[in-house]
Formats: C-alpha cells, sequence, structure tokens
C-alpha cells in the first residue's frame, strides 16, 4: 500500500528545491540542474532528491559537491516554507534515469523501430484511406433527438 502522504510531500519538497534552486541560489553550477523527483522515507525524515545535468556534461562531480555544500541552505529554506513537524535530511543523487531512456530510444532506432514522434494513426498501406473518426461527420443528430423526446411521456413511468 502507497503512502499518499509521503508522495504528497516528495511533490512539495521537489517543486520548492527547484524554486529554491533558481530564485535563491547564485552558484552557476546548479543554475543548471533540473530537479527530477524526489523519495521521501516512510517516516519523512530523510529525502533523496534526484537532479540531472542539462549540459551534457553527464555526472559532474563538482555538481554533487556544490548540492552537498547547499543541502544545509537548502534545507532551512525549506522549513521556512512548509508546514511540516520536521523537515527532512536531504540527500542528492544524479538521476540516471534520462540517460538510461535515451539509450533506449537509440537501440530502437537502431532497430528500425519508427521513432517516438512519428504519427502513430498515419497508415503507410493506403493514404486514401479514410480515418474511422471521419465518419462521424456524417452522424445525424436530429435522429437522436427524435428518439429522445420519445422518453419525456410520462406515462412510460407510472409508480404503482
Amino acid at each position: 500500500m502507497k503512502n499518499f502522504r509521503c508522495e504528497r510531500v516528495a511533490d512539495l519538497i521537489t517543486r520548492e528545491i527547484s524554486r529554491i534552486l533558481t530564485q535563491r541560489i547564485s552558484d552557476p553550477r546548479l543554475q543548471q540542474i533540473t530537479i527530477t523527483g524526489t523519495r521521501v522515507s516512510r517516516d519523512i525524515r530523510m529525502a533523496t532528491v534526484f537532479y540531472t545535468v542539462f549540459t551534457g556534461e553527464g555526472n559532474d562531480p563538482a555538481v554533487a559537491i556544490s548540492l552537498d555544500k547547499a543541502a544545509g541552505f537548502i534545507r532551512r529554506e525549506l522549513g521556512r516554507t512548509l508546514e511540516l513537524r520536521y523537515v527532512p535530511d536531504l540527500r542528492f543523487e544524479y538521476d540516471v534515469s534520462l540517460e538510461h531512456g535515451n539509450r533506449i530510444w537509440s537501440r530502437l532506432d537502431a532497430l528500425g523501430n519508427p521513432a517516438p514522434d512519428a504519427d502513430p494513426t498515419a497508415s503507410d498501406d493506403d493514404p486514401d484511406q479514410e480515418h474511422p473518426a471521419d465518419s462521424f461527420d456524417d452522424f445525424d443528430n436530429e435522429d437522436i433527438l427524435d428518439d429522445a423526446d420519445s422518453f419525456d411521456d410520462e406515462d412510460d413511468f407510472d409508480d404503482e
């Protein structure tokens, strides 16, 4: 069973840390990261914050050191803005899920599968083939309205 309170607190921490990094911290190494998610322990005493670096450098150790140094300041700012009884300790981890997803897409492309932005409704067989949604244009609403009027008779709903 999922703990929805932990999920809500994790989402709140993710948003607030993103706001703190963009508005309150002036370290240029921390301006190039994005917070991708947070995982909070069941007792909300520890939060693991996942981040990515969008400069193409991958897991830059300088960014990790800067985040560890700023963790106290970020935690204090969270304490000022969040209405929690206890502000969790912060641990930052590099998020490898984007790199992993890119690796999977490149392998799928190598196999000849269509790109993810390709139109899934496009048909290579017959370009003149009509799409099923196009047949709704010929739909006559008058028939439905005529049928609906027949249900207005109170004789059909006698409560005996």
